[in-house]
């Protein structure tokens, strides 16, 4: 329905442009003031006795005696002819972020002028508006007539756009670029770059367990394999990002790098050391005597005779490396050092006891009346030391010497062995620092 307003008094019809009132057989009106009118003719009028604002309604009835109740319209009555009347003004949303949009909406009453400011000037008195502000903006709607103006504002807070962090990039290098088992590999992660800000925290895994938090590092690996390994960096804003790279770890070749002894020649009666180092060995052995040893090291040995020594180095992939170095043993005179301990074979500080049993051989039979003799090999002959009979009845010698009889008196080399009738009765027996020894017959 629509109305019209000629000296106060409100007109009201219908819209014929959306209706056919031929049709319509009843008319009730609803001012919105408590008042109604009901009637045949599509058209009244109503005076209000008030001003204010009203909400009218129009119910329709037909023929068929089916009824319509209209959309509501709203009627302003100004009975005084005062100043406008800005019914509302709002903004939505009031809070928006930088490059968003704002609806500015408004209602007003008996304005004949209506501004919108910033920016707009002279706008309807009803209406809505988009903004877009750059900042907070305070916008206000001002209505005025002949009898005055009103205004009202709404303040739109404009948060800036939260800054857009970049990750930052994690970039590495690593060398050599084909390590072996034991290389000590460089790991450079200065070339990493933060988004806008600086790497202020990196951290390495390795791939085999181990991390550390250095830009430049060193690291080896014990195992062949592939290994993967993660940069992780992190910036001054706190942004985090990580690279991976596999890197192939190769056996370390075999090889026996060193094999000597110190001295070589060594003097008889003497030790010498051996000391050897291998690469890529998980043991090594050392004949003959000698047997299995660590990768690398060094051992003193008592060397008997001139001979080649071999050492053999394996790893796990069953290869093996080997090599043999000759160890000479020579005759020298040797003199006791200064301050050097008496072998402990001996009763006193000037005289050495040897004791033993002449047996015959597989049992405990012993040997009596058989002559035994203490020598000692230097540069190549046999001097006799001691000599002493097996008289007893247990078969049983004693030969007692003096140190300083022997020619080489630090380290002699000495022996026994047994004669009967003046021919050998017994195999040579070395002594060392035995104090006991059995004879056991070679013949009868």
């Amino acid at each position: 329905h629509s109305f019209t307003c000629k000296n106060g008094i409100s007109n009201f019809g219908p819209d014929t442009s959306v209706m056919n009132v031929a049709d319509i057989t009843s008319w009730v009106w609803d001012f919105g003031d408590g008042a109604k009118i009901k009637s045949k003719d599509p058209k009244v009028s109503h005076t209000y006795s008030k001003s204010g604002k009203y909400s009218t309604l129009l119910i329709v009835t037909d023929m068929d005696n089916l009824s319509v109740i209209s959309e509501s319209a709203i009627i302003f009555v100004d009975g005084n002819q005062s100043g406008p009347t800005i019914e509302s003004f709002s903004a939505n949303p009031d809070n928006i972020t930088l490059g968003a949009s704002s609806s500015l909406r408004w209602t007003t009453f008996g304005a004949s002028n209506i501004t919108l400011s910033p920016g707009f000037g002279s706008v309807s008195s009803n209406g809505t508006q988009q903004v877009s502000p750059e900042g907070t903006t305070t916008y206000t709607l001002k209505a005025s007539n002949s009898k005055g103006s009103k205004e009202s504002s709404i303040t739109i807070l404009v948060k800036q756009k939260p800054r857009q962090l970049i990750q930052p990039m994690s970039v590495f290098s690593y060398s050599p670029l084909q390590p072996k088992v034991g290389d000590m590999i460089t790991f450079d992660s200065s070339k990493s770059t933060g988004g806008g800000a600086n790497i202020n925290y990196v951290e390495w895994g390795f791939g085999d367990g181990s991390y550390n938090s250095s830009s430049v590092c060193l690291h080896t690996y014990d195992e062949p394999g592939d290994y993967a390994v993660v940069l992780a960096v992190t910036d001054d804003n706190g942004q985090k990002n990580f690279s991976l790279k596999r890197i192939s770890v190769l056996p370390r070749e075999l090889a026996v790098d060193t094999f000597k002894f110190t001295p070589n020649p060594v003097c008889s009666g003497l030790t010498t050391m051996m000391s050897w180092e291998t690469t890529g060995a998980t043991n090594v052995i050392v004949t003959p005597y000698i047997g299995n040893l660590p990768p690398s090291g060094s051992v003193t040995i008592y060397p008997e005779d001139s001979m080649g020594y071999t050492i053999y180095a394996y790893n796990d992939t069953t290869h093996t490396k080997s090599k043999t170095v000759f160890l000479g043993v020579k005759q020298c005179m040797l003199k006791v050092p200064s301050g050097a301990a008496t072998p402990n074979i001996g009763v006193t500080p000037e005289t050495r006891v040897i004791k033993g049993t002449v047996k015959y051989v597989g049992g405990n039979i012993v040997r009596i009346g058989v002559t035994v003799k203490l020598q000692e090999i230097f540069n190549g002959m046999i001097y006799d030391v001691g000599t002493d009979v097996s008289s007893r009845a247990d078969g049983t010698f004693e030969i007692v010497y003096r140190q300083e009889s022997l020619y080489n008196q630090y380290n002699p080399i000495l022996v026994l062995q047994a004669f009967y009738g003046g021919e050998s009765f017994t195999d040579q027996v070395k002594i060392g620092n035995n104090r006991r020894v059995d004879l056991i017959c070679s013949h009868n």
